[in-house]
């Protein structure tokens, strides 16, 4: 009978690493996403779809960041986007 194992430290490490790495983003008063090499979204902290202002629902990991921006530029206004139904004399 032979055993075989594989020491899993490193992988364990690096796991936590990005664990303790993504809890910090979600302090960060800015919206902060991250996007891969085809501008597909990987994550995002909680407040960047409320300052965007795409619904929660539209920010999935895999969406195409010229999906949300086409979002963003279907609303009225930048400020409408941010600040619903907020008249500020402009």
């Amino acid at each position: 009978m032979q055993t075989i194992s594989t020491d899993i430290t490193e992988q364990k490490a690096a796991v936590e690493a990005i664990e303790r790495f993504v809890g910090a983003l979600e302090f960060i008063p800015q919206g902060i996403a991250l996007w891969d090499s085809e501008n597909r979204l990987i994550y995002h902290n909680e407040q960047y779809p409320i300052i965007l202002g795409p619904e929660e629902e539209h920010m999935v990991p895999s969406v195409d960041l010229a999906h949300i921006l086409r979002m963003v530029e279907a609303a009225e206004t930048i400020d409408e986007v941010i600040w619903p139904g907020e008249d500020f004399g402009g």
